[in-house]
């Protein structure tokens, strides 16, 4: 059977009611374009295009006049691997549905999904092959899921700079205990959002506001100069004891941000040497 007959073989009379309407075969090997084209049209997908590698893929997929909303692709490819497309897909902000259908080792797949996950790819699955045409089915048939609608205001830059200037949100110290001693080693300094008495939330929404606005600089700065007016009366009891803070990525993008830290700590009157920075875990 030809692509071109594939690609506009009829949907099947009892096609899935959460069939895809267009999909897009990455792999090198015609055989698997074919054999996978062919289930997912049997499958209620009703229009399949594919593609040789990697590059020509995501080529087809900007240029292509139909919204593609399914990908299925290999992992072992010339020009760029199926890693590297799952990675782009998620740079590009693909928002349909992921499959990965690949010879590898079942643990390299795991590996790979996981991946996707944490890029926020839409992955739907990792299949080996040969393919199971009932473990396809069971990807490409289960009900996608529901964007979530519910509309979350937006916080200004205003807001956001007024909240950690007027002290809405401060830091909390979580201790960090040495288990040999049972002494008191350090903190992490956790930022919570104190209003009106009530309790103090880790203040997600302004932590993403300050991540969007590109002011985490600012706020980690903010952060470290209360931290050492906080600690000022701790250092008689407390022997090197440590702090440590969470910086974003998009802070550790910045060139001059090693020369701004130190002067900032050095101000706040805490020793340089006491202070310890992780990149924040959902990064």
């Amino acid at each position: 059977m030809s692509q071109s007959s594939l690609r506009n073989a009829p949907a099947p009379r009892m096609a899935s009611r959460n069939a895809y309407a267009n999909a897009l075969v990455i792999d090198d090997d015609p055989l698997a374009q074919i054999v996978v084209s062919e289930a997912l049209i049997q499958h209620g997908v009703r229009n399949t295009e594919v593609a040789d590698d990697g590059v020509q893929g995501l080529e087809k997929l900007a240029n292509t006049r139909s919204e593609i909303d399914l990908v299925a692709v290999d992992l072992q490819m010339p020009k760029m691997t199926g890693v590297d497309v799952v990675r782009e897909l998620a740079r590009v902000g693909y928002k349909g549905a992921v499959i990965i259908i690949s010879s590898e080792d079942a643990s390299l797949l795991r590996s790979v999904h996981n991946l996707a996950k944490l890029l926020q790819v839409n992955i739907l699955g990792a299949l080996q092959k040969p393919l199971n045409v009932e473990a396809l089915s069971r990807l490409i048939d289960a009900p996608k899921c529901a964007p979530d609608r519910t509309l979350k205001r937006v916080l200004s830059r205003s807001e956001v700079v007024d909240a950690f200037m007027s002290e809405k949100l401060v830091p909390f110290y979580q201790p960090k205990i040495d288990l040999a001693t049972g002494k008191v080693a350090g903190f992490e300094i956790l930022a919570r959002h104190v209003a009106h008495g009530a309790e103090a939330p880790a203040p997600v929404q302004y932590l993403e506001a300050i991540e969007k606005f590109g002011l985490s600089v600012d706020f980690v700065s903010v952060m470290i100069e209360r931290a050492g007016r906080d600690t000022l009366a701790w250092r008689d009891t407390l022997e090197n004891f440590k702090l440590c803070f969470n910086l974003t990525p998009l802070a550790v993008q910045d060139s001059g941000l090693p020369d701004g830290l130190l002067k900032t700590v050095q101000r706040a009157g805490l020793d340089p040497k006491s202070i310890t920075f992780e990149i924040t875990e959902n990064h």
